[in-house]
């Protein structure tokens, strides 16, 4: 058998042609053990049909085992026979997580992974066909919904770089078989045994079981999956549609009353899709079902809110509000910054409160832009505004209350001075006082928050 002759080369080289990789740097999650081995010694051998291509293999060292700095040896042994690049990085696993042993390591190989790889970049993983059956069925013991069934996808977005499993369709034993024919020698790691751990248990008894029964069961947990993604998409789009007439931005919120227009099970999803937009995990259904109970029940002066993860869902007034809470910054007791903005006309804002950007805009905004100062609320700041005049000078608390501002929002408002005045709040109002002319191009300032 010739190598290009060999179905997993085919199949590798179609997925780099697919998903146009042929021309990229590729990083390969590289444990030493047989997949990821099978992965790396494939593309070497593709890169002598595809000679644009680059690979970098990356070892995260958990430092879980005796012998972890063995398999770091081996791997960059391993590495330099397929002349490809390699780096190890270790680790540190917090083995007191609350989710367990396995989901510490996979924190901390995604936060390796998320500081390595540069910004674009592809990272290929070695999971295969009997990988996502055992996914499948753990999420099925958990509990999950549509969402988890529908198991790892060949292609995901992870924060700045892309997360691609080029043998997801393939199973296990064809990898055996590619190991065994060119004599690769993998790392056996001895907790991939330890029963104790639940994917080892769905490997080493759920699944023989299975195939004992059934033996085509991991074909046909593929073929129910693609379907559970499928729909996955369908709702995806309905929620899409849903969010379109109710979703703004600069805070994110949704118009309640466009909300509670919907049926709960489209209440649910769009919430659920909304959080997923953030990158929050949803809390479970009955905590969701709750908090839809009870935006309907309540009154205006009422403010039902919903905890999830690292972040909060709240009703204020008309609005269901989605709050990531800041780390209790005291912005009444920053000091004063000067505003300079950027080549791209933006300033960023102290303690990741989001960035002002600067439009040029005609017959409205500020005459210019320069000897201009940020600060926060400290209570007692008052303003003429444009448009407003009549009302002469109005306190800012007033005004951010009738703008339906929420309480946890206006201790956070950067406020642009004029030596000691008060003359703009983004994306609120100016000041009489230096407003352009009808005739002239002025700015205006946006508060875009993070």
């Amino acid at each position: 058998m010739s190598i290009n002759e060999h179905p997993l080369i085919q199949t590798i080289l179609e997925f780099l042609d697919t998903q146009d990789l042929s021309h990229q740097t590729l990083w390969i999650g590289f444990s030493g053990g047989v997949d990821s081995s099978v992965l790396l010694h494939s593309l070497a051998y593709c890169h002598h049909y595809r000679d644009q291509l680059s690979v970098h293999a990356l070892h995260i060292n958990h430092q879980l085992q005796t012998d972890s700095k063995n398999w770091a040896t081996h791997c960059k042994d391993y590495c330099k026979t397929l002349n490809i690049p390699f780096t190890a990085l270790p680790v540190h696993v917090n083995q007191n997580h609350p989710h367990g042993l396995e989901a510490a390591a996979r924190s901390a190989r995604y936060n390796a992974f998320t500081q390595h790889i540069p910004k674009h970049g592809k990272l290929l993983l070695a999971h295969h066909a009997n990988d996502q059956a055992e996914t499948v069925l753990q999420r099925l013991c958990n509990g999950q919904g549509l969402l988890g069934l529908s198991g790892m996808k060949i292609k995901r977005q992870h924060q700045h770089f892309e997360v691609l499993r080029p043998l997801l369709h393939i199973l296990h034993t064809e990898i055996l078989d590619y190991a065994k024919y060119h004599q690769i020698q993998p790392i056996i790691d001895p907790s991939n045994a330890n029963t104790a751990f639940e994917r080892n248990w769905l490997r080493q008894t759920v699944l023989p079981t299975l195939q004992a029964r059934h033996p085509a069961i991991i074909q046909c947990i593929q073929r129910t999956q693609q379907r559970l993604q499928d729909a996955q998409i369908l709702l995806d789009t309905l929620a899409e549609i849903d969010l379109a007439r109710m979703a703004h931005e600069d805070p994110p919120r949704l118009d309640l009353k466009q909300f509670l227009s919907l049926p709960l099970q489209r209440q649910l999803n769009t919430l659920i899709y909304w959080l997923r937009h953030f990158d929050i995990n949803p809390p479970n259904r009955i905590k969701l079902e709750t908090l839809c109970q009870q935006l309907k029940q309540a009154k205006s002066d009422r403010h039902p809110e919903c905890h999830c993860s690292h972040a909060i869902l709240k009703k204020y007034r008309t609005w269901l509000y989605f709050i990531m809470p800041s780390s209790k910054i005291q912005t009444n007791i920053l000091p004063p910054n000067k505003l300079e903005f950027d080549h791209n006309a933006q300033y960023v804002l102290p303690h990741n409160l989001g960035i002002l950007k600067a439009h040029r805009t005609a017959g409205k905004g500020m005459q210019c832009i320069q000897n201009l100062t940020i600060k926060f609320r400290s209570g007692g700041e008052r303003i003429c505004l444009y448009g407003h005049e009549r009302a002469g000078h109005r306190t800012l608390k007033k005004w951010l209350h009738e703008q339906n501002i929420p309480p946890w929002i206006r201790q956070y408002y950067p406020l642009i001075f004029l030596d000691q005045t008060l003359v703009y709040v983004p994306n609120l109002g100016i000041s009489t006082q230096i407003h352009c002319k009808p005739n002239e191009d002025g700015w205006t300032i946006q508060w875009i928050q993070k």
